[in-house]
C-alpha cells in the first residue's frame, strides 16, 4: 500500500491539519446549535440559511467528510506503526516510564464512537424530510433527543469529542516541532479548556430538551 511509504512525520502532519479543520467546523457548528436555545424561529432560520447555500453547502460537507476519512485512515496507519515499533523495542527492553494521558489511551475507543455517531447523526438529522414537521428541524431535533437513549448516546459522543480535543491541540503543536515548555503548558490548558467547552456545549442541548421540553 503506497500510503505506508509516506514518512511518519508527514502522516502526523496530515492528521494534525485535518484535525484542525474539524475543530474549526465543530466550533462553527456549536455556535449554530446554540441558536436552539433561542427557539424554533431562530434555529430554523439558521437551518434555512445553510440550506440556501445549495451546492456550496454540499462542497463543504464533502470536504468535511474527506477530512474525516483522511484523519481516520492516517491515524490508523500511525497506530499500526507505533504498535510495530513498540513490539520491537519491547524485545530489547521494557519502558516503564512511557505513561500516556487518559485522553490518549482512550483515543481508539472515542474515535470509534465518533465514527458511529457521525453516521447516525446524518441519518437522524441530515437526511430526513424536515417539511413534515410543523416546526421543521427544531421539532425533529426536539423529538429525537427527547428520547432518553438518543439523549444519552448524544452526550456520550460529545464527551468523546471533548476527550479528543483535550489532547488534539497540544498534539498538533508537538507535531509541528514546538517543544517550548512554556508554550506547551499554555497549549495544554487551551486544549483542555476547548475540549471541556465543546463537549459540555454540545452535550447541554439534549440535557435541556429532556429536562425542559
Amino acid at each position: 500500500m503506497f500510503l505506508n511509504n509516506i514518512p511518519s512525520i508527514i502522516k502526523k502532519q496530515i492528521v494534525a491539519v485535518t484535525g484542525l479543520g474539524m475543530v474549526g467546523f465543530l466550533i462553527s457548528h456549536l455556535s449554530g446549535n446554540f441558536l436552539f436555545y433561542a427557539g424554533p424561529k431562530a434555529f430554523n432560520a439558521y437551518a434555512a440559511f445553510l440550506h440556501s447555500l445549495g451546492k456550496v453547502l454540499w462542497v463543504a460537507r464533502i470536504g468535511l467528510i474527506g477530512m474525516f476519512i483522511t484523519h481516520i485512515i492516517f491515524t490508523v496507519l500511525l497506530v499500526i506503526e507505533n504498535k510495530r515499533a513498540r513490539s520491537k523495542r519491547y524485545a530489547v527492553y521494557q519502558n516503564h516510564g512511557d505513561k500516556k494521558s487518559l485522553a490518549v489511551r482512550l483515543m481508539p475507543y472515542t474515535g470509534s464512537i465518533l465514527l458511529a455517531y457521525v453516521i447516525l447523526h446524518l441519518i437522524d438529522f441530515t437526511f430526513p424530510d424536515k417539511s413534515v414537521y410543523a416546526n421543521g428541524l427544531y421539532e425533529l431535533v426536539s423529538i429525537t433527543l427527547s428520547h432518553p437513549v438518543h439523549a444519552v448516546w448524544y452526550m456520550i459522543a460529545m464527551a468523546c469529542v471533548g476527550f479528543h480535543l483535550s489532547h488534539g491541540i497540544q498534539s498538533v503543536v508537538q507535531t509541528f516541532g514546538i517543544s517550548n515548555t512554556s508554550i506547551m503548558k499554555t497549549t495544554r490548558k487551551i486544549s483542555l479548556s476547548l475540549g471541556i467547552a465543546v463537549g459540555v456545549g454540545f452535550g447541554s442541548i439534549p440535557l435541556y430538551i429532556v429536562i425542559f421540553l
